[in-house]
């Protein structure tokens, strides 16, 4: 009998330990947060991730093992975690730190971020992490140099870039549900996604809600507004960190042809959904529309201004290349279906402008122009040199 519950436990156990989640074996990473509850909109999402602590970010090896890193508002080390409270009933009698008192090395941790992004990894920030985003890049001014203006109300965002795009509109109603929130006045570098005008106990002030930006083979996304657990704004944020790698292969693809790239998201098919709209602007002449997904194959469909079928493609692949000729300055939809019944695949779109000759075809011929340059310079000073002009035209002994 002793046997048998001895081999009983020793089996729970071993289900146990492997049901328990490896840290290092998803792709995406969370850092525990009080504010926003990024996590909740992922589990929606059905993107697998880790939960790991703001002390993780010190070391390196660990956040090296993600594509994506969510670094919510609210997630800096709490105060009260360090704090050991003696008390009587509600009488407090003594307040003293632990003997594992931790203080995060800000320094370790900024150099740590900014070598994962640089190095291709994507980066997720909300909130008040704004601090550790200026601390790695510099890229926010605040109004009266003071970030805590926000206050609770309606407000109106102006959607531009790949935000409009992916939510096909160009305003969008957003709800700050406390006071305090950050209220940027610019940014220098990064792209504006949305921006709004909003009371602050100084008047009216505007600014960017959310904005991104690319550094080194990765990039990083801030937005001041994480209030809802779903909405196309939030979706868009969330996958366009999430799915950050799968847009950036369709990005080099653009690059090696020489072409200029229009826009880019990442999306996925949720569960009750049959398929996704997004708009894509067109430019004249030649555009290209590229497709990935990550597992599953999809339906892609292109339709122009009055939701006519401009060209459908039903194939096995899992990218795909669309090009769409255009007369004028214009734009068409682009509507995803899936081919299974599969959900939550991540997929991108990236658009581009720009005809397709070979790939680096244009670096090529710059590439050849500037060595012809410098040739020419070459047997020019060694004509020179050799026949010994001067600059009055004398022959120097």
């Amino acid at each position: 009998m002793s046997c048998r519950i001895i081999t009983c436990f020793a089996c729970l156990s071993m289900v146990y330990f492997f049901a328990l989640p490896v840290q290092g074996a998803n792709r995406v990473a969370v850092v525990k947060g009080k504010y926003d509850k990024v996590e909740r909109a992922l589990r929606s999402m059905r993107i697998p991730y880790d939960l790991i602590s703001f002390k993780d970010l010190e070391d390196a090896a660990i956040i090296k093992n993600y594509e994506a890193l969510f670094l919510p508002c609210g997630m800096n080390y709490p105060v009260e975690s360090n704090v050991k409270i003696l008390a009587r009933g509600r009488n407090i009698q003594s307040v003293t730190l632990k003997d594992d008192f931790y203080e995060p090395h800000m320094e370790k941790i900024t150099a740590h971020i900014k070598d994962f992004i640089r190095a291709g990894g994507y980066a997720y920030f909300s909130g008040y992490s704004f601090d550790v985003l200026n601390n790695c890049f510099h890229v926010m001014d605040f109004h009266d140099d003071f970030p805590y203006m926000g206050m609770p109300g309606r407000i109106t965002s102006k959607l531009k870039e790949d935000l409009a795009c992916f939510c096909m509109d160009d305003e969008m109603a957003l709800y700050m549900g406390h006071s305090g929130w950050i209220t940027i006045k610019s940014v220098n570098g990064p792209t504006v996604l949305s921006e709004s005008r909003y009371a602050t106990p100084r008047g009216e002030r505007s600014g960017p809600i959310s904005f991104f930006d690319a550094s080194g083979r990765g990039g990083y996304l801030y937005t001041v507004y994480h209030s809802t657990v779903y909405s196309d704004f939030r979706r868009f944020n969330i996958y366009r960190v999430a799915g950050g790698p799968c847009i950036r292969e369709l990005e080099d693809i653009v690059f090696s042809w020489d072409q200029e790239r229009t826009v880019s998201f990442a999306d996925a098919l949720m569960g009750i959904e049959n398929s996704r709209t997004y708009r894509v602007p067109l430019r004249k002449g030649v555009n290209s529309i590229y497709f990935k997904s990550e597992e599953y194959p999809f339906q892609v469909d292109v339709l122009d201004e009055s939701y006519s079928l401009i060209e459908s493609r039903d194939l096995p692949n899992l990218v795909q290349t669309i090009d769409v000729h255009s007369r004028d300055d214009a734009y068409c939809y682009i509507r995803v279906f899936p081919s299974t019944r599969d959900r939550y695949s991540i997929y991108a779109i990236v658009s581009a402008h720009g005809m397709r000759i070979l790939p680096y075809f244009f670096k090529f011929l710059y590439g050849a122009g500037a060595l012809f340059f410098i040739a020419g310079i070459v047997v020019m000073a060694r004509l020179f040199r050799k026949r010994g002009y001067s600059g009055l035209g004398r022959v120097v002994k």
